[in-house]
């Protein structure tokens, strides 16, 4: 350990319930967040960042990659990630896709942005090489997106098309008010 600097692993995982459980039936699948930490009072550097299931008889490392955090007066987050294969349905429980259904991903992107700190920004990329969603399968799809309270930037949202042709849209979501 060096003066004023921390290094080490983190690991985040499941907080299992009186009676064992990791989770509930339709929320969520329990993930577990390992990788190597550095960090000193200005920020700290996640490398070799490594999600995986919560139980390990589910498979291996889903998405990997890199993050930093940056501690000013103005605090900031950035994430690159990378996955070879993801399948969101099977990640999100029953009540998650119920969620997204019923209040619509405009609904989910306001709710986030009203998390979002004052003095906070968010940065992230994430590619897939097969990702699974709503059960159509889309390869090599990214996004790339930067948020603040104030709006979500969508820099990327692309994925490959039959025919060697790529699909892209970027624009930005400002929170509007409810009802």
């Amino acid at each position: 350990m060096l003066a004023g600097k921390a290094e080490g692993q983190v690991r985040v995982a499941p907080a299992e319930t009186p009676d064992g459980k990791t989770n509930s039936e339709g929320q969520l699948r329990p993930l577990v967040f390992t990788s190597q930490v550095t960090a000193d009072f200005d920020g700290a550097s996640f490398d070799r960042i490594e999600i995986s299931p919560g139980n390990i008889q589910e498979g291996g490392t889903l998405v990997s990659g890199t993050a930093s955090l940056s501690l000013d007066r103005h605090i900031s987050a950035s994430a690159d990630l990378s996955a070879v294969s993801l399948d969101l349905d099977e990640l999100a429980g029953a009540r998650a896709r119920n969620l997204l259904r019923e209040g619509g991903v405009l609904s989910l992107a306001g709710g986030l942005l009203a998390l979002i700190p004052e003095d906070v920004s968010l940065s992230a990329a994430m590619r897939v090489t097969s990702l699974t969603i709503g059960g159509e399968r889309l390869d090599n799809a990214a996004v790339v997106v930067d948020a603040d309270r104030n709006a979500i930037r969508l820099k990327e949202l692309s994925t490959s098309l039959p025919g060697r042709s790529r699909v892209l849209y970027e624009g930005v979501f400002f929170p509007g008010t409810a009802g």
